[in-house]
C-alpha cells in the first residue's frame, strides 16, 4: 500500500497532526500513529521509510534546523537512491522559508508554499496517486473529438464555468481532470457531491472545511448557525468567496450533481444559478466545474460567453477495444481479436461495462461471457444485479458495499468501523472494489458507484439496527471523543445516519451539528425502508427547519397515506396544491390508489403527465391502478415505459408478468418471468410468479415446487400461501390442502376474505360436499367475479350428479349449468387466488 512519510518539527505538530488525521492512519507514517513508546527512534524511522513511497517534508526554520528532521531527510535520500522512496514533496508552511533553504537533494523535488493544512492534504493525495504504478491507474482513452471541441471552446471564449454531462461512469471526471491539467495547468478538485437532500448550506460548510481549518466542534457548530441566519444573497457571496480561496491554490473546484442541482425543467436551482452568475462575473482568473447526468438548460443566452459545456457520449468501438485490451492485459487474460471485437460491440461504449466485463472474465473466463451474451447485454443496459450475484465477493466486501449503499460518501476509517476491520485490511477491500468499478473515490472519501447502488440493495438488502448500533458507537468513539477536533462533515453525516438507523435513534448528543439536509435524508431513507412513523417524524422536523424543501412535503403526505391517516394526509395535500407544485397531481393519485379508488387515481395520474411530470413513479402507480381496473393493455404500456428506464425493476417486471398472465398471453408472461428470474436476486417474486405460470399451464407438480419455495421466504405474501393451497386442491392432495387452508385462515385473518372462502368452496366441491360448498359460496361478497361463477358451476355439476339430491334441485342445477356455461364461454377464468381491486 502507498504511504506518505511525514517529516516535521515538534513546533509544527498541530498542522501536521491535522494533515495526518485527514489522510488517515492507513495512508501515512506519522510519529504519533506509527512509532511505539520506547522504540529506538532511528529504527522506527528506518522501518517507516521502508513502508513509504512518498517522503513529505514540512519545511519551517525549526524543521530545517532539527536534528531529527535532518536524520529523516538524509535517510530518505539514501532510500531514494536505493529505489525505495519513489517521490518526495516539500511543503513550505513557514512563508519566511525560501526554496534555497531546503536540503540540497530536495531542491530537485516539487516544493509548494502551503499555509493551509486542508490544501496540503490534497497535495499529498495527488503526490501519492502519482507514485502508483501505471498499471494500477485507470486508463484515459479516446475522447479526441470531445477534447478538441472543449479546447476550442476554451480558446475562443472567456469560459470560467466548465459543464460536463453524461452517464454516471462515462468518464466525466477523467475528461475534466485531463482538460484542466493539460490546458490550464490546474488540478480538478476538491469534489463536492450534491444530492436531493443537500443544499447551499451543505456546500458552504464543505467549502469552509476545505479552506478554514476548523479546529473544534464548537467552531463548526457556530459556523452552521452563523450561515443559516444570512440572507440568501449573502449566502451566495460567502460560497463564492470560499470557491475563490480554493481556486487561488490552482484548483478547479468540482460540484458533482447527484440530483440536487437541477430543477424538473433542467435549469439550475435558484441559489446555485446565483452562485454561477456571481462566480462568472468575477475579475479573477478562476474556474469552476459542474458535472451532471443530464443536459443543463441555461436561462441566459449571454451565459455562453463564460460557459464551456461538453456532453460525453459512450466510447466509440475502437476506443472500447483499446480499453478492453488494457484491462484484459492487467487481468492476464488472452483474448482473440474476433472475441475482443464482439465484446466491444456488445457493451456499447460504456466504460464501467468494460471494467465489469474484465472482472467477470477473470472469474469465469472469456468463453463463458461469449456463450451467455445476456451478461454483456446487462452491462450495456447498466443492469448489474446479476453481476453482483455472480462476483465472488468476500463477506467483508459485501458488508462494505451494503454500508456504502446508504451513504453519500465516507472516509476509509468509517468503512473500517462498519466492516469491523483495521485500516490496512479495509484499504485492500476497497482497492479490490475500486478495481471492479463498484466503488469510486472523492478525495479522501469513498462512495458506491451509482450504477450498482440499487443492485446492492436488491442483492443483499440494507443493514439492520444492530449493524448501525455498532457503527454509531465506533464512529462516536473514534471521531467525537475530542471536543477540540471537529469531525469532517462526511463523518458527521455518517454518524447521525448510523444513530438514526440504530435501535436508539436519538440525535440529542449531536444536535449542535444537525442540519436540514441531515434530517431530510433520514426522512427519505426511513420512507424507503417502510418505517412510516419515523419518516413522518423526520419529514415534519425538516419542514420546521427549512419550509422550502418540497420533497419533505411529499414524504409527509405519503407516510400519512401509508399509515392510513386519510384526513391528515388530505390537509397536507391541500397545502401542496396551494403552492401550485405539479407534484400535487401525482400525490393525489397516490393517495386515491392506496384507498382503492383506482378510476379517480387514473385521472390524477393523467393530470400529472399532462403537466410534464414524467417520473417513473407516475407511470408505475398509473400502471398498477389500470391493472386493477382490468385495463391490461394500457397498464402494459405504462409498465414498459418504466422498464425502458429501469430494466432491473423487479416490482415492475412482476406487475408486467401479472398483466400477461391475466390476459392469457402465456408466451409473453413466460418471457417476462425469465427476465424477472435474472434480476430478482433475493427471490422476492420469482417463485410465486413462476408457480402462477405453471398453474396457468396446468403443470401442477412444477407449480407446487415453486409454491413451496415461495412460502419459505420471509417476505411471502398472502397470495403465495393461497396459491399453494389451490395447487394442492388441483392435485387432489386433499388432507394437505385442508391443512394449508387451516394455516391460511390462522396466518392471514384479515387478508383476502373472498379468496379464502373461494378456496374452501373449491375444496368442499372436490370432496363432493356440495351442500357445504354452496353455503360457503353464498358468503362470497362478490358473486359476479368470473372465478366465483365458475366455482358455482363446479358445485352445481357435483349436485346434479348426486343421486341423493332431490330431483327438482338437480333439474334446477342443470338449467343453471347451461346458463353459466354460456355466460362463461367467452370470459377469461383466473384462478381463485388472483387478488381483486
Amino acid at each position: 500500500m502507498r504511504k506518505a512519510f511525514l517529516c516535521h518539527s515538534s513546533k509544527d505538530k498541530d498542522y501536521v497532526r491535522f494533515v495526518a488525521k485527514r489522510l488517515r492512519r492507513a495512508n501515512v507514517v506519522y510519529d504519533e500513529f506509527s512509532f511505539d513508546a520506547g522504540e529506538d527512534f532511528r529504527l522506527a524511522i528506518e522501518k517507516g521509510l521502508d513502508q513509504s513511497t512518498l517522503f513529505v517534508f514540512f519545511a519551517t526554520r525549526e524543521a530545517i534546523a532539527s536534528v531529527y528532521c535532518k536524520f529523516e531527510v538524509d535517510l530518505a535520500q539514501l532510500k531514494r537512491m536505493e529505489g525505495g522512496i519513489e517521490n518526495q514533496l516539500a511543503i513550505i508552511i513557514d512563508p519566511v522559508v525560501s526554496y534555497s533553504d531546503l536540503p540540497k537533494w530536495m531542491r530537485t523535488a516539487k516544493a509548494l508554499v502551503q499555509t493551509k493544512p486542508t490544501q496540503a492534504v490534497r497535495d499529498i493525495e495527488q503526490a501519492l496517486y502519482q507514485t502508483a504504478p501505471k498499471n494500477e491507474r485507470r486508463p484515459f482513452l479516446g475522447r479526441q473529438d470531445e477534447t478538441t471541441e472543449f479546447v476550442a471552446t476554451l480558446s475562443n471564449s472567456e469560459s470560467k464555468i466548465f459543464v460536463v454531462n453524461g452517464l454516471e461512469g462515462i468518464g466525466r471526471r477523467s475528461f475534466l481532470e485531463r482538460a484542466c491539467a493539460d490546458n490550464l495547468g490546474l488540478t480538478l478538485g476538491p469534489f463536492f457531491l450534491v444530492d436531493q437532500t443537500r443544499d447551499i448550506e451543505d456546500l458552504y460548510l464543505e467549502l469552509f472545511e476545505e479552506t478554514a481549518d476548523v479546529a473544534s466542534r464548537k467552531q463548526l457548530s457556530e459556523e452552521i448557525a452563523a450561515f443559516s441566519i444570512l440572507a440568501p444573497d449573502d449566502q451566495v457571496v460567502e460560497v463564492v468567496s470560499r470557491l475563490h480561496i480554493l481556486c487561488a491554490d490552482k484548483n478547479v473546484p468540482c460540484i458533482i450533481d447527484r440530483g440536487g442541482l437541477l430543477g424538473d425543467n433542467g435549469e439550475y436551482v435558484p441559489q446555485l444559478d446565483a452562485i454561477i452568475q456571481r462566480f462568472a462575473a468575477s475579475a479573477e482568473d478562476h474556474y469552476l466545474a459542474l458535472v451532471h447526468r443530464r443536459r443543463v438548460v441555461m436561462r441566459r443566452e449571454p451565459g455562453k460567453a463564460w460557459l464551456a459545456a461538453q456532453s460525453l457520449p459512450p466510447l466509440q468501438v475502437a476506443e472500447t477495444k483499446l480499453l478492453l485490451t488494457q484491462l484484459f492485459r492487467r487481468a492476464t487474460l488472452q483474448v482473440a481479436r474476433e472475441s475482443l471485437e464482439t465484446i466491444a460491440q456488445l457493451i456499447g461504449g460504456y466504460p464501467p461495462a468494460a471494467y465489469f466485463t474484465a472482472a467477470y472474465c477473470k472469474i469465469y473466463g472469456v468463453d463463458s461471457i461469449l456463450a451467455d451474451r445476456s451478461v454483456l447485454a446487462d452491462f450495456k443496459a447498466r443492469n448489474f444485479s446479476r453481476l453482483l450475484s455472480d462476483l465472488q465477493l468476500a463477506d467483508n466486501a459485501w458488508l462494505a458495499l451494503r454500508y456504502l449503499a446508504s451513504e453519500v460518501a465516507v472516509p476509509l476509517h468509517a468503512i473500517a468501523i462498519a466492516i469491523g476491520s483495521d485500516g490496512a485490511a479495509t484499504a485492500k477491500v476497497l482497492r479490490d472494489l475500486i478495481d471492479q468499478s463498484l466503488v469510486v473515490t472523492f478525495g479522501d472519501c469513498y462512495a458506491l458507484s451509482p450504477p450498482i447502488q440499487e443492485a446492492v440493495e436488491r442483492a443483499r438488502g440494507v443493514l439492520g439496527p444492530d449493524d448501525y448500533n455498532r457503527i454509531a458507537q465506533g464512529l462516536t468513539r473514534t471521531f467525537w471523543s475530542d471536543e477540540n477536533v471537529a469531525p469532517s462533515l462526511y463523518v458527521v453525516d455518517a454518524t447521525l445516519h448510523a444513530v438514526a438507523r440504530s435501535s436508539n435513534p436519538s440525535l440529542q448528543l449531536y444536535s449542535d451539528l444537525v442540519r436540514p439536509s441531515t434530517i431530510h435524508r433520514l426522512a427519505a431513507e426511513c420512507y424507503r425502508t417502510k418505517q412510516w412513523n419515523l419518516a413522518l417524524e423526520y419529514a415534519r422536523r425538516v419542514q420546521q427547519m427549512d419550509p422550502r424543501r418540497r420533497d419533505a412535503w411529499s414524504i409527509e403526505f405519503k407516510a400519512l397515506i401509508q399509515l392510513e391517516r386519510w384526513d391528515d394526509a388530505d390537509l397536507v395535500l391541500q397545502n401542496i396544491e396551494k403552492s401550485r407544485d405539479r407534484i400535487a397531481f401525482y400525490l393525489k393519485g397516490f393517495g386515491l390508489r392506496k384507498r382503492q379508488f383506482h378510476r379517480e387515481a387514473c385521472r390524477a395520474f393523467e393530470q400529472a403527465l399532462r403537466t410534464g411530470d414524467k417520473a417513473s413513479s407516475v407511470y408505475r402507480d398509473y400502471a398498477d391502478s389500470l391493472y386493477r381496473l382490468g385495463e391490461y393493455d394500457r397498464a402494459a404500456e405504462m409498465v414498459k415505459i418504466v422498464l425502458d428506464r429501469d430494466p432491473e425493476n423487479i416490482f415492475i417486471l412482476d406487475l408486467l408478468a401479472r398483466v400477461y398472465l391475466d390476459v392469457g398471453d402465456l408466451p409473453a408472461a413466460e418471457d417476462t418471468i425469465r427476465q424477472l428470474e435474472r434480476y430478482d436476486i433475493s427471490c422476492r417474486f420469482i417463485f410465486h410468479r413462476r408457480a402462477t405460470l405453471y398453474a396457468r399451464q396446468s403443470l401442477w407438480d412444477l407449480a407446487l415446487l415453486d409454491a413451496d419455495e415461495a412460502c419459505k421466504l420471509g417476505v411471502s405474501p398472502f397470495e403465495s400461501f393461497a396459491q399453494r393451497a389451490n395447487i394442492l386442491i388441483e392435485l387432489d392432495r386433499i388432507p394437505e390442502a385442508r391443512e394449508a387452508l387451516t394455516a391460511l385462515e390462522s396466518k392471514f385473518t384479515s387478508h383476502g376474505r373472498d379468496i379464502r372462502r373461494g378456496l374452501t368452496c373449491k375444496l368442499l366441491t372436490r370432496e363432493g360436499h356440495w351442500r357445504e360448498a354452496r353455503a360457503v359460496w353464498e358468503q362470497l361478497e362478490d358473486k359476479r367475479r368470473p372465478v366465483h361463477r365458475h366455482l358455482l358451476l363446479q358445485l352445481l355439476v357435483v349436485l346434479e350428479a348426486d343421486p341423493t339430491a332431490p330431483l327438482v334441485e338437480r333439474q334446477r342445477a342443470r338449467q343453471t349449468i347451461e346458463q353459466l356455461e354460456g355466460e362463461l364461454a367467452t370470459v377469461s377464468i383466473l384462478d381463485p387466488v388472483t387478488p381483486i381491486s
